[in-house]
């Protein structure tokens, strides 16, 4: 899953998603499903039904994949204004693509935070107060990075949690705004039903 606005109209054949870094082969995605506003509302997220079919051992070790089948993953709303947050994506200011040699130079950025509560735009809409260490200039590329938090606990490891999927934020308002985890579950479930020919009238490409 990632942000909508980030793939527009284009086709799931033309969508490129490296599993991990050391892919040297984009996943195989064969359709993706967006939500009408007059279906399940009006989100800023599309999801991809991947096909692991052909994907290499190496790779899949790599790979980091966060089970949404499992409640504690996704639960953090509770502790949100104690935990520490971050996003980890890809912006524009730190990768390029090097078209004569035909190579992605990628390079992964980080970026700490702290809950800043719920955003005016939707309810299930939350805002992040980011550090931006490295004076990036523009915040494209993080729409869709993943939003996780650590929780401190007495005498214990922090717990992890995935929180959402950034969708908008700037350098100057110093906020990244991100859709919450649940939704996202929510949106999947929606998703699986349309698939399976359970949910009629949604958007499929």
């Amino acid at each position: 899953m990632t942000a909508e606005h980030l793939v527009k109209k284009a086709h799931s054949s033309s969508v490129v998603i490296l599993p991990c870094p050391k892919a040297e082969k984009p996943l195989s995605l064969s359709r993706g499903f967006t939500w009408a506003e007059d279906s399940s509302g009006a989100y800023d997220a599309i999801a991809y039904e991947v096909s692991v079919t052909n994907l290499r051992t190496v790779v899949a070790k790599e790979s980091r994949i966060i089970r949404l089948d499992y409640l504690p993953t996704y639960e953090w709303e509770a502790n949100a204004f104690n935990a520490m947050f971050f996003l980890m994506g890809y912006p524009g200011d730190v990768n390029s693509v090097d078209y004569d040699k035909g190579q992605v130079l990628s390079s992964q950025v980080v970026l700490a935070g702290r809950y800043d509560g719920v955003s005016d735009i939707q309810g299930t809409i939350h805002r992040l107060i980011v550090e931006n260490p490295l004076e990036l200039s523009h915040f494209y590329g993080l729409s869709g990075s993943p939003v996780m938090c650590l929780t401190p606990r007495f005498c214990s490891e922090p717990t992890m949690a995935f929180c959402g999927i950034a969708i908008l934020g700037t350098p100057e308002s110093g906020l990244v705004h991100f859709l919450e985890s649940k939704t996202i579950v929510s949106l999947l479930d929606h998703a699986v039903e349309f698939w399976d020919g359970r949910l009629p009238g949604s958007q499929s490409s």
